[in-house]
């Protein structure tokens, strides 16, 4: 075999080699794009800081609340905190808490007719153990802002 033959069969085999590796990590960086690109979106999506009722509580509280600002807190309790379990005749620490979000919407001077409305039937229906209480504490929250719009 000549020295010519040997160089050619020793450069297309060194040819091959290249080619098979190069093939390899395309593969493998097409493996890891894909990868990351499914695990992306999980570290892109920034989490809701958590509301409490606490928080719902206080924006209800509060006299500078817009009657849109109540209206979120409204949705939000109605989608997100159902009220806790009745136990007997008597209403608990932990219920009164819901009940005062009651009180404090229909008395809130921004708060309207449509939205007590839409809160007394969401909550009657998603609470219906407390459909008394809600009544109870809806019609003082509604006389106490009476008393004051007769004052004013």
């Amino acid at each position: 075999m000549s020295k010519t033959a040997l160089v050619l069969i020793i450069g297309g085999a060194v040819a091959l080699l290249v080619v098979v590796l190069i093939v390899v990590m395309v593969f493998n960086m097409k493996k890891k794009s894909a990868t990351a690109a499914v695990s992306a979106p999980k570290k892109e999506t920034p989490k809701e800081p958590e509301v409490t009722l606490d928080d719902l509580l206080e924006i209800v509280h509060c006299k500078q609340s817009s009657s849109n600002d109540l209206s979120k807190a409204v949705i939000k309790l109605v989608k997100d905190f159902p009220f806790p379990p009745k136990t007997g005749n008597s209403v608990s620490k932990e219920a009164r808490k819901y009940l005062d979000f009651v009180f404090a919407v229909a008395s809130h001077p921004n708060s309207n007719a449509k939205l007590i409305a839409f809160m007394d039937k969401e909550l009657k229906r998603a609470n219906p153990a407390y459909k008394m209480e809600i009544d109870v504490y809806e019609d003082r929250g509604l006389n106490i802002r009476k008393k004051k719009k007769a004052v004013a």
